[in-house]
């Protein structure tokens, strides 16, 4: 069953989403009688925001009218009413797209795209539930992972809607246009026939605008209050997987090292880390179209009504903490290591496959810090690393990606120590993601207890031991 066939079994409110898709934008007859024709073509090869693309969008155009035109050739003698519709579609494409055809393939994937998420809503009514509802997974794992789902969803639902919104932006554009030529043409044609049509038509276009404005403005702050709610979601569901599980696969590594048994789950801790990162990387994006169409349309408000500023922050900040919190020392080197003795360890970032890091893998470098200055550097303070307290050879490496594993880590497989004092590693790092690029530095430090996961006090030891 095509796309259309679907789309017009929608009742209720999802009919009443499709009339707000089908304003001024795009004649529905051209929707309904070449339904077949528009499903398949490749909207999504064109890239709208490319002028090069624009002779690909031109023969698309093209092409659809010359389909529109085919039939009403073919539209029976006795239908006129749908003879007529169809040739003023035509006219109505020619007129609003001809000049600028990039925007007909936008509106037009918007389009198709808006249907689509109405469709699969209304097969799949289960997509629409909300947190109160019983979650469908078993497990220990099973509310964790209907919050995911839950995630998941309201970042699409939020995508339709901000489809929907850029198209209603779009179709005010097209009419501001419209306002613009029948202001041309009163100042050419003042004082004819013409002028008090002409008049009243720019009093209907007028008050259509008011009323887009009004209604763009609206849907602008419902969807931040959207992404508001997901946002603040997403920062419990982010708490979960790194100050409890992560946290406890940490503690519990330590423990390992007195001989505990140790359940490693690391892999499956990855995997919810990187569903955190896309739906956060989703959610940013988002925002990022949020605040382009601002910039192509702005429409004043009261600041205390503008959620995107603080919306940014605190997804960037989300960002950041994830990235931070998921580079971990995945294998540590003994508690107890002797001058000269080679050991190894190994170092993994679980979000590096899915912020693709490793396209440009950055540099990694352990170094020996004293007790003074790891305490130091768990507070936050980054320049307490400036000076080592001791010295390790092969302590630099590349990070590196395995495909089979799909995990980002670097192995140090020959340190050497050169020093007179045991330690361990705790990592740390510091990523440059708001700018869009990583920073290739790489923080591993060193402490001689097991702690070092920022909940509990370090001891205090000497820098030098005598040997007796």
């Amino acid at each position: 069953m095509s796309l259309w066939e679907k789309t017009q079994r929608l009742q209720g409110d999802a009919l009443d989403q499709l009339r707000n898709v089908y304003t001024q934008c795009f004649p529905i007859e051209v929707r309904h009688y070449c339904a077949q024709w528009i499903e398949e073509q490749p909207w999504e090869g064109v890239d709208t925001y490319n002028n090069q693309h624009e002779k690909m969008a031109t023969g698309l155009l093209k092409n659809l009218l010359k389909e529109v035109e085919n039939k009403a050739k073919h539209v029976s003698p006795t239908d006129f009413v749908t003879k007529m519709k169809l040739e003023e579609a035509m006219a109505y494409l020619r007129e609003h797209y001809g000049r600028s055809p990039l925007n007909f393939v936008q509106i037009t994937r918007n389009m198709l795209e808006t249907e689509k998420h109405l469709v699969e809503l209304a097969e799949h009514p289960g997509n629409i539930t909300d947190a109160s509802a019983p979650s469908t997974k078993t497990g220990p794992n099973g509310p964790l992972m209907q919050q995911f789902e839950l995630l998941q969803r309201a970042t699409k639902t939020t995508d339709s809607d901000l489809n929907i919104l850029q198209h209603e932006q779009e179709s005010f554009v097209i009419l501001y246009q419209e306002k613009y030529q029948i202001e041309e043409a009163l100042a050419r044609q003042a004082g004819t026939p013409s002028e008090p049509r002409l008049r009243q038509r720019k009093e209907q276009v007028d008050q259509n605008l008011s009323q887009k404005a009004n209604s763009i403005l609206e849907k602008r702050m419902h969807l931040a209050k959207k992404h508001l709610d997901s946002i603040q979601n997403l920062e419990k569901v982010q708490n979960v997987v790194l100050n409890e599980h992560l946290m406890s696969w940490r503690r519990n590594q330590q423990l390992s090292g007195n001989g505990v048994p140790f359940f490693n789950n690391l892999d499956q801790i990855q995997q919810w880390c990187e569903m955190l990162g896309d739906v956060i990387l989703q959610n940013r994006q988002q925002l990022q179209r949020v605040e382009s169409l601002r910039t192509q349309l702005p429409i004043p408000m009261e600041p205390q009504q503008d959620l995107l500023p603080s919306l940014n922050a605190k997804i960037t900040a989300l960002l950041s903490s994830l990235v931070t919190s998921t580079f971990i020392v995945e294998r540590q080197p003994p508690q107890v290591m002797k001058v000269s003795n080679k050991f190894s360890c190994s170092v993994r970032l679980l979000v590096g496959n899915k912020l693709n890091v490793h396209l440009t893998p950055p540099k990694v470098a352990g170094t020996i810090i004293s007790e003074a200055q790891a305490n130091a550097l768990i507070k936050g303070d980054k320049s307490a690393i400036t000076n080592s307290a001791g010295v390790i050879v092969n302590n630099n490496g590349l990070m590196e990606y395995n495909q089979a594993a799909k995990q980002l880590v670097v192995n140090f497989r020959n340190m050497v120590r050169l020093c007179s004092f045991c330690v361990t590693f705790l990592p740390g790092t510091y990523w440059d993601l708001v700018a869009g690029s990583e920073n290739g530095q790489t923080i591993g430090t060193e402490e001689t207890s097991r702690g070092g996961d920022g909940g509990e006090v370090l001891l205090v030891v000497p820098v030098e031991v005598q040997r007796g």
